[in-house]
């Protein structure tokens, strides 16, 4: 429960990765990043997970284990300065995968740049760090169109980028 995973029997494993960069000055997109990851402690996908992520077990089956797609991203971030470069995500989501690296005796290739949780952002921004602020929250309360394919890892990347840029006009 530390960390708002329920079932430690049940691990959270990533199933899929997904990553945009952004030339934040010129707000342009520059590069993405996409694969399904097949884990290794439960590699049968519950009910829940399908229905929730609408993705085929078949595609699960078929996909690469973790450590080839940390060297997939290993080769997408390393042209990437360690110095000026954010890592953005919306809640734990790269302790999650730090996490699930070390089970198979990795470092996440993400560990070297700068992390930027934009849930707890958002949370100290509303002043709501009690019960921090979940993304349909933070959607609506500043009426933003809703995701099209949300918990899809991609476009759940692009919508981080969009929250991001929400936040910090809200702050000037």
């Amino acid at each position: 429960m530390r960390d708002n995973w329920p079932d430690p029997k049940f691990p959270a494993e990533v199933i899929q990765v997904g990553m945009a960069s952004f030339n934040m000055a010129k707000s342009q997109c520059l590069d993405k990043f996409s694969s399904y990851v097949r884990p290794v402690l439960n590699p049968r996908l519950s009910d829940y997970c399908i229905n929730l992520l609408q993705i085929p077990q078949s595609t699960i089956d078929n996909s690469p284990a973790l450590p080839e797609v940390i060297d997939q991203i290993s080769s997408f971030v390393n042209d990437y300065n360690k110095d000026s470069t954010l890592v953005c995500a919306y809640g734990p989501d790269c302790k999650r995968f730090a996490d699930d690296a070390a089970r198979h005796y990795r470092d996440s290739p993400l560990d070297s740049f700068t992390y930027l949780n934009l849930q707890q952002e958002a949370g100290k921004i509303l002043g709501r760090t009690d019960k921090l602020p979940g993304r349909d929250y933070i959607k609506e309360h500043f009426q933003l169109p809703p995701s099209e394919n949300r918990h899809d890892a991609l476009d759940d990347a692009l919508d981080v980028k969009l929250l991001l840029d929400t936040l910090v006009e809200y702050e000037k």
